[in-house]
Formats: structure tokens, sequence, C-alpha cells
């Protein structure tokens, strides 16, 4: 079900229609320029009187050096503003920068008419150009489709996109063709008034606005730091590669269309309307590939793959462009030219689900990521056309206007040539963008094994986050930072890791997240009866306690890495990235109505143990409030889990779980003496006494008087202490001493440890983890090895010798790291339980 907030109808006509402008503005410019600098007369039309070979290379020179020189100016401002425009955006809402956009498109296009019709001079319309690259229109189209879609069908939605780009190149070459210069100066200016009146029709995508509003030094202040965060966001090597070789790509291909026209009119003498059936090839190849050919190639090939093939395709037709000789031939190779485009599309998914992961899991919003990654983009979008209309006028006056198109085969064959590098296997390009919940880790493995690139996106964000938390000194030396801004709800709300309670991390991700835009698939319910119920316990007991009820003791002592149970669910719900987006089209209702409808399933018996469950989330229990007080999630699934439920919450947990063959498996953290209760933490581990609380109480009800909450301030600043040396490991790739800093940091987090929650190995893998990737960044293999070791033995004791992580890091601690599965295995979490905020989860309750 559609999203009242995404009407695609409005948005897409506004895309058609602004397209449309766009490419007519481009037709006819160009020769009105020429023009423009001949008293009147086109002396590049071959079937005027005035037609003159020399005149008309000396004026499309002229002309393209000319406007190269205000674009270059307007791109310049591009890049200025991006940034506050995606920050604008976030605070105010997509809709009024949508409208702005529209309006100061319109300037330069009345301007237009004025030098056509009143002999205004074509320098007033080249200069008014600037004003309409203010505010980027692309930036805007991400930022709608970020909000109205899932990740999993961005690359379809993002290939419409292009083709719609494209498609009206089939309408505009005809009208171009059919009207003279002054007849299609009107049609211009009545096309961008029929974009602004569309647009004005346009709902609010954004989820959420925030009540802030921008003031001009808070403007600033916003301008300044995402300038500062643009090296950041790429600043590890991974995402260097794969990002440059996109820029770079999306640059050239720029740099190219915009002097293809000067380059056939001053080649075969064509004007708009004779160039057109180039475009009308061009466009139909690209509308066709896009439509038909990249959703189909995006479900059985890699992002890598259509990278490869969109960068050997490209490389053909700027072949055919450079060497054809004559424009019918160009024009009929120019068919397969819409190959050359499918990797467009993977790499603005790749950008925007990057930049929708960070604004998940840091403060910054997406819009402010994304226009990060946009500001980067554009430097060579602003650089890259210029550069090229400067070469090929030079390269025009001498003789070789075939040069920058050749220039640009040969760096897309370099970009191919990067690219086949990295194996396929392990590498987030090798995977199915459509795959429900792929996840956006890039592990890149060139050939040589001491040039290995592994880092995880999401640790991205987390470093950006950590940018902004307070300076701290560690024994390793000061890490002063600015101070952090408050999380956003819809930040706070969508920290997913491995082992998530079901009640908190599942919904938080339905706030201000209700739908998405299209034709949603049928929703199912997000708990499904499992059968039977099975569940295998050693030496542990359900007992009530003393002011606690329900509980979970050990009937004798227990050996640390124990496994004391293993159960199935009752009922079963799926891995986090499906179950989220099943909760993105649940409502409370829905959910109630689906978990009647799964109970019925079930024999009495299992009804009955349901049942039994406790509900804190109101006076009357109810399906949907058992459900939310009692299922837990455990990275790849989760449920109703009787026995497992009545595990209490402790600070300084002693026992672990995790997910194995569809049952929940629970070990003991350390050694546990006959009779004492089992618990494990419903809250971060590094947190404050104080957050833990206010989160137990306002989620669950409860107060917790642990040890580690009666110990007050000294147990807070243990944890605050982890949390900084948490956050500068994270950061600790972008330093110069990586694999100092491993060394530094990592035994001091293990200590700490030790200290404040009893050792526990679920933690000290996770902290040993982080070292082995900053040692392997460091190409430091003898302390890789090491960290990986004690990693994989502490991930033993946590998670069992059978589990994943276990058996990845295992392997890595052998030096295999090539067979590694690291996405899944080694996430960098610090907690195996991820709580929304409780206002998020509050409103979600009360919606």
């Amino acid at each position: 079900m559609m999203s009242r907030q995404c009407q695609r109808i409005p948005f897409w006509s506004v895309v058609l229609l602004h397209n449309l402008s766009q490419i007519l503005s481009g037709l006819i410019a160009l020769d009105i320029i020429v023009a423009a600098m001949n008293n009147g007369e086109d002396v590049c039309n071959e079937s005027s009187e005035v037609y003159d070979l020399a005149a008309c290379e000396s004026s499309v020179s002229h002309a393209t050096r000319a406007n190269a020189g205000f674009q270059f100016f307007g791109g310049i401002m591009s890049v200025l503003t991006i940034p506050m425009v995606g920050d604008a955006a976030d605070r105010f809402g997509r809709k009024p920068l949508f409208v702005l956009a529209l309006v100061l498109a319109e300037v330069p296009s009345l301007l237009l008419l004025c030098v056509s019709c009143l002999n205004l001079s074509i320098y007033a319309f080249l200069a008014a150009s600037i004003v309409d690259q203010v505010v980027p229109m692309p930036t805007l189209f991400s930022l709608w489709i970020n909000d109205c879609t899932a990740q999993n069908d961005r690359v379809k939605i993002y290939a419409r996109l292009s083709a719609f780009q494209s498609m009206e190149g089939i309408v505009v070459p005809l009208a171009a063709k059919l009207l003279s210069g002054k007849t299609a100066v009107l049609l211009l200016v009545a096309l961008r008034l029929a974009t602004l009146l569309t647009g004005c029709f346009l709902t609010e995508s954004l989820p959420q606005r925030s009540p802030d509003r921008l003031g001009m030094s808070e403007s600033w202040a916003a301008f300044a730091t995402h300038w500062r965060n643009l090296p950041k966001v790429c600043a590890f090597k991974a995402t260097r590669s794969i990002f440059l070789l996109g820029f770079v790509a999306t640059g050239t291909g720029a740099a190219t269309q915009s002097i293809l026209l000067p380059f056939c009119k001053a080649r075969f003498g064509l004007t708009s309307s004779t160039f057109a059936p180039l475009l009308t090839v061009e466009t139909v190849s690209n509308g066709f590939v896009q439509l038909l050919i990249t959703p189909r190639l995006a479900r059985c090939c890699s992002l890598r793959c259509l990278f490869a093939v969109g960068l050997s395709v490209g490389g053909l037709n700027l072949l055919n462009l450079a060497l054809a000789p004559s424009f019918r031939l160009m024009t009929g190779l120019a068919s397969i030219a819409g190959f050359g485009s499918v990797g467009t599309p993977a790499f603005q998914t790749l950008t925007a689900n990057f930049a929708d992961q960070a604004g998940q899991a840091s403060s910054l919003q997406s819009g402010a990521v994304l226009s990060a990654l946009q500001g980067i983009q554009s430097l060579f979008l602003v650089l890259m056309p210029p550069v090229y209309q400067m070469i090929f006028s030079v390269c025009l006056s001498s003789g070789y206007a075939q040069a920058p198109f050749l220039l640009a085969a040969l760096s897309q064959l370099i970009c191919l040539m990067i690219l086949l590098r990295f194996k396929a296997s392990h590498t987030g390009l090798a995977i199915r963008s459509c795959a429900p919940g792929a996840s956006l880790a890039l592990y890149l493995k060139p050939d040589t094994p001491k040039q290995r690139d592994i880092l995880s996106v999401g640790a991205v964000p987390n470093a950006m986050a950590a940018l902004a938390s307070p300076g701290f000194r560690t024994r390793a030396g000061s890490f002063p930072r600015p101070a952090r801004e408050p999380p956003s709800a819809r930040a706070s709300a969508l920290r997913l890791s491995s082992g998530s309670l079901c009640q908190s991390s599942l919904l938080a991700a339905a706030v201000g997240r209700r739908g998405v835009s299209g034709r949603a698939p049928r929703r199912r319910a997000i708990f499904q009866p499992e059968g039977q119920e099975e569940a295998w316990q050693s030496f542990i007991a359900v007992e009530e306690l003393e002011g606690k009820g329900f509980g979970v003791v050990a009937t004798r002592r227990l050996r640390r890495g124990e496994l004391v149970l293993r159960e199935r669910p009752l009922l079963g719900v799926p891995g986090s990235f499906e179950a989220v987006d099943l909760l993105n089209r649940t409502s409370l209702g829905q959910l109630e109505e689906d978990l009647q409808a799964a109970l019925r399933q079930l024999s009495a018996e299992l009804r009955r143990s349901f049942w039994a469950l406790s509900d804190c989330h109101g006076d009357t229990k109810t399906a949907a409030g058992v459900a939310l007080t009692n299922a837990l999630h455990l990275g790849e699934g989760g449920g109703i889990l009787p026995i497992s439920a009545r595990f209490n919450h402790s600070c300084v947990p002693n026992i672990q779980g995790t997910w194995a063959d569809g049952c929940a498996e629970w070990r003991v953290l350390r050694e546990v003496e006959e009779g004492e209760e089992l618990c494990f933490s419903y809250v971060e581990p590094y947190q404050p006494q104080q957050e833990r609380q206010r989160t137990l109480e306002q989620l669950f009800r409860f107060r917790c008087n642990c040890p580690a909450c009666r110990a007050g301030e000294s147990s807070d600043l243990r944890r605050l202490q982890l949390k900084d040396l948490l956050e500068a490991l994270q950061l600790a790739a972008l330093a110069e001493e990586v694999g100092q800093l491993a060394r530094d940091l990592v035994p001091q987090m293990l200590e700490l440890i030790d200290e404040e929650l009893a050792g526990s190995p679920a933690l000290k893998s996770k902290a040993l983890h982080l070292g082995f990737l900053l040692a392997l960044e460091a190409e430091e293999e003898d302390l890789a090895a090491s960290m990986a070791g004690q990693a994989w033995q502490n991930a033993v004791l946590a998670y069992g010798p059978e589990s994943d992580r276990a058996k990845m890091l295992e392997m890595c601690a052998e030096g295999d790291y090539h067979s590694a599965d690291f996405e899944d295995a080694l996430e960098m979490q610090t907690s195996d339980v991820a709580l929304a905020s409780p206002e998020a989860l509050q409103s979600w309750l009360d919606g």
C-alpha cells in the first residue's frame, strides 16, 4: 500500500517535464548563441545562404568556450549549495525545495525568450543559467526516492528515473524539427511553467519534519560541517575506490554529452533539428534498456557486473562518436548506447543506500549524507564538462575535434581495468541489489594478498557519528571532537544488529516510515506459526523470584561457554531486514489480528504457553502486547520463545543468545553458581546508568537494581571510557598509525570489559575483531592473526564453536581471509541487543 506522502504521478510528471525542458533548452540554446554571435544568422546551417564552415567552427568554438565559463561558475555555485540544500530539505521538507528549484529554472528560460525576441545580449541568458543550478534537481530527485522506496527496490526506481530523463528525447527532437527558434523558446517557457505548476501538487515525502528552523548562523555552520565531513565519507580505500570510479564515469558521460552537439555541428554542419535523429536513437535505446533490461539484469547480476557492462559499452559508444565517418553510421551504431548506462542506476542505488544507512546509524540525517556525497560528485560534474569543452575548443581549432571523445574512451577503459582488478566474490559489488535486505558492506580484495581492503559501510556512519561526540583522552592520546548533536528519532530507531530485541528494533523501524512508494507487495503477517515448539535445556529451571516475577536459575554450577538452552519458537519472525519491511506495512491493529489468526493454528497447550507470558504495554492483556513484551530477535531469526522470554535483564549479563538452525541458543558467559539467576542485557552495554534506567522504565516498566546500577559513578566512568574507546577504534582507520592504535586501544577495552562487564567474551570478541580489521588495514599480518585468534576463542565461548562468527574468525586466524564471509559473521555493533528510543516506540504504539 503506497504511502500518502509518496504519490507517484506528480513526482514522475515533474521529472518528465523538467527533463523535457532541460533537453529542449540544450538543443536550442547553442543555435541561438551562435546566431547571436553572427548578427542573428546561423552560419552553421548548411541549408542557409550564409553557411560558412570556417566561420561555423570559429563560432562554435567561441560559443562553447563562453558557455563553459558560465557553466563552470554555475557548477561551483551548485557544489557550494548542495550541502545546504540537503540540510534545508531535511529541516523544511522536500516540497519547498522542489518549488524553489522550479521557480529558479524559469529565469533563464524567460531571458532566452528575451534574447530571441528582443535582441537582449546572449550573455544575460548565460549569466542567468547560473541561477538554475543553485538548487540542483538531481539531489531532490534522489531524496524523494530515498524517502519513498525500500533499498532493494532502488535499482529499478533509479533505472526508471534514468529512462524518464531520456524518454523525452523521443518527443523533444521532433518538436525541435517542427518548430522554429522563437516557437521552440516559447514551448520551453511553457514547459517550465507547466513543471512549476505540477510541482505545486507534490505532497511532502519527508516522513517527519524537524520542528527546528535554520537560522542564518546555523545554516552556515551546517554548511561548514558538511564540507568538513566530505573527505571523511570516503576516507576508506574501499569506499574511495568505488565512489571514485562512479564519479569519473558519470562525469565523463556528462562531459561528452555537453560537447556532442557542438562536435556534430562543427563536423557535419548539423542544426538542432538535423541532430535530432542521433538523440532520438540514443534515448530510445536508453529507455528500452533502463525499463526492460536493467531490472532483469539486477536480479541475476551483481552491481560489479552492471558497472562493467556500462563502462565497456560506454567506451565503445565513445569510439563510435569519435571515429564514425558519417553521421548516418554514427546514428546507427548509437542503437547500443543504452547499454552504456546500465551502471548509472547501480551507482545511484549504492550512493542512496549508503546515505540511508549513514542516516540510520549516525546523528546525521540521510539528506545531509546524500548531499555530502553528491557534493563530491558535483565536483566531477562541475569540472569535467567545462574542461572537456575547453579541450574540444582547442582541439577544434587544431583540427583534432575527435580527441576529447578518444580521451573519454581511454578513461572508461582505465576505470574498467581498475574495476576488474577486484574479485567478484566477497565484494559489496557482488551483492545482487534486488536481494531483500542486501547489505552495503564493501569487501574489496585485489589479487595481491597484502593489498586487502575490508570495510563495512556500517562502520562509516559509526565513525561519522563518533566524529560528533565530545573530545576525550585515552592512554593512547587525545581525540578532541566537537559536541555531539542529539540523534534524530529515526536514526535512533533504525539501529539494527544481530541479536536485537524484536519489540524494540523492529517497531522502531516503523517510526516515520509507514509506507513506501510504488505498488507494495501484499502484506503478510510478521509472526508465523512454527509448528510444535521444541526446547532442550540443561541444568536450568524457571522459577518465581521475589520482586521479579518469573526468572531462570541454574540448578547446578555452570561452566563458562556451556550451552544451557536451545529453543525453537512457537511463533517465528523472519530476518531483521525482512521483518522491518513487514512491520513498515503493519499497524498495531493489524498486528493484533495477525497474531490472533496465528494463535488459532496452534494447539491449546501452545496457546496456553503464549498467554502465560506477561504484557507490560497495557492494563488489558492483548496478543500484540504479549508479543511486543516478549518477542526476541537474534539476527537471522527469532520470535516468541516461552522459556527464553523468562530470562530477566541485568546490566552485567551472564548469558548470551544467538540464532542457529532455526533455534535460539543460550550460553553462559562466566562461571555461574547453583541457584544464581541467568540474565541477559536489554540495553546497550556502554550506556551510563541514567540512560539505561530511562530505557528500561519506558519500554519495560521496571528499574534495574543490578550491581552495576548500584555502583554509581565508578561504573558510569568505565562504561563511558569503553564507549569512547570503541569510537576511537572505529575512527582509527582514518589515522596514519593504524596498527599502533590497535595495539594501544584494544587491550584497554579488554581490561575495562574485565572490570565492568565480568569479562564478557561476546564483547571481547567484537573489540578484538575491530583490532583484527585495523591490523589488516595496516598490513600487519602477525598482529591480525593474533587479534583474530583471540576473537575466535571468545566467540567460541559466547556463540559456540559451530556458530558462523566462530567459524569465520577461525579462518581469519589461520590467514584465510578470502574465504571468510565478513559481512554476515563479523558485524561490528557493540551489543547483541539494540533498542529503539523510548519516544520512538511510544510513537508507534500510540499511532
